[in-house]
């Protein structure tokens, strides 16, 4: 008996040990993040009794959608001209296989909750900390700037450099503050009563820490799904407990950050009255939109989604767009592209199983986490790139477990693990 729970134990330390490193190397960009994300699933596929967890994915519509949007992305190699990109896009893809199946058959104590989500905060807290020492090296020590001119300075550059720092898109950065920033929230709301005072002080100073970072890199869209995603838990957090008389306070509030970023953020200023990106995203979805027009069931292909945009930029005179070869700066019209009308249902249809499961099991972290990364889609391919697939496949496989339990994870799955 001894030498069993020992092995259960050792194999539960090990699980938990590649889920945390997952996480923690979610956001650099490195190949480091696959081998973890490879290690993960041997450990699925060595502990779990195969063919009964299938039969449980076969019956989770969430795990189907899941499934169903990579297989249309393999079937997508046959319509595509450029085969090895096609390829590429797949591999790409695995975590929507891999993640969702896999993440299915653990089960996720509260303890172990609590360390996943903890884990991601200061995982990000550490890349704000080190991309702004990187940056005031940069700019203090290497005689850039004086302390005396930093009001004065361009804060453009923070918002372009920061990022740069540590390698990280400043869109996908500002996501991933943003999803810190709901973690944070959920402990707050969870846990204010029972917090001693410096854990109360603690958790409210890293509030507002993330969101002056978030500021400062001044990606609008982020912000503003951010905060008001944030002003819709509050809310349902206060209708819930009968506090109806604080959400106009709470609208107020979320008004004043918004006011105040706005007024003290120079950079972020001058993008909202510029309008500065507009233009630019008003040519690639023109451009967008012609194509999905010509190929409105099937899509290109998604090995060709590339050279298509760079043939409709060509069309419309857009040389900025040739230069840069942008992609569609909106997953929906970047899916719609390549997949053609069944591969933009297929995405929302993503979506709306995470919502549905969310509203049917009153899961607000999960309801959340969707819509921030669904308005966040508005305006950035994010599921064009690692960081953001990883993000949404890890998050959208183990938030629906954390807060439901004993109802989504199947008790006879995987016991050596539980």
């Amino acid at each position: 008996m001894l030498t069993r729970l020992t092995r259960v134990a050792t194999w539960r330390a090990i699980h938990l040990g590649a889920v945390l490193l997952l996480v923690i190397s979610m956001p650099y960009k490195s190949n480091i993040n696959s081998v973890f994300l490879g290690l993960v699933v041997v450990i699925f596929l060595f502990k779990t009794p195969l063919r009964q967890h299938f039969s449980f994915c076969f019956r989770n519509k969430r795990i189907l959608a899941f499934v169903f949007f990579f297989l249309l992305h393999v079937l997508s190699v046959l319509n595509s001209s450029n085969l090895a990109a096609a390829t590429k896009d797949v591999v790409l893809k695995l975590p929507f296989l891999l993640l969702p199946v896999s993440m299915a058959a653990f089960r996720w104590t509260p303890s172990r909750q609590k360390l996943i989500l903890n884990a991601f905060i200061f995982n990000i807290l550490i890349l704000s900390v080190v991309s702004f020492l990187k940056t005031y090296y940069k700019i203090f020590n290497g005689g850039l700037l004086d302390f005396k001119d930093v009001l004065g300075y361009d804060w453009a550059y923070f918002a372009f450099i920061m990022p740069e720092a540590v390698n990280v898109h400043a869109p996908y950065f500002s996501l991933y503050i943003g999803v810190a920033l709901l973690f944070i929230c959920r402990q707050l709301l969870n846990n204010f009563r029972s917090y001693s005072w410096h854990q109360k002080f603690g958790w409210l100073a890293l509030l507002v820490y993330f969101l002056l970072f978030l500021a400062v890199l001044s990606s609008r869209t982020a912000i503003f799904a951010t905060l008001f995603t944030l002003g819709i838990w509050v809310s349902i957090y206060l209708i819930r407990r009968g506090y109806t008389r604080y959400l106009i306070g709470i609208g107020a509030t979320l008004l004043l950050i918004l006011f105040a970023f706005y007024s003290n953020f120079p950079y972020l200023k001058k993008k909202i009255e510029n309008r500065s990106g507009v233009s630019t995203r008003s040519y690639i979805w023109q451009a967008g939109n012609s194509i999905v027009k010509e190929n409105i069931l099937f899509g290109v292909g998604t090995g060709d989604i590339k050279d298509n945009l760079r043939a409709a930029y060509q069309k419309i005179g857009f040389e900025e767009g040739l230069t840069h070869t942008y992609n569609a700066h909106n997953q929906y019209l970047q899916t719609a592209i390549g997949l053609g009308a069944i591969g933009f249902i297929a995405l929302l249809l993503i979506f709306f199983t995470l919502i549905a499961e969310a509203l049917s099991t009153q899961n607000i972290l999960l309801l959340a986490f969707v819509i921030l990364f669904g308005l966040c889609c508005i305006t950035e391919s994010l599921l064009s790139r690692q960081h953001g697939i990883i993000l949404f496949c890890f998050f959208s496989s183990i938030l629906p477990i954390f807060e439901n339990v004993p109802k989504i994870t199947p008790a006879r799955f995987s016991s050596s693990l539980k």
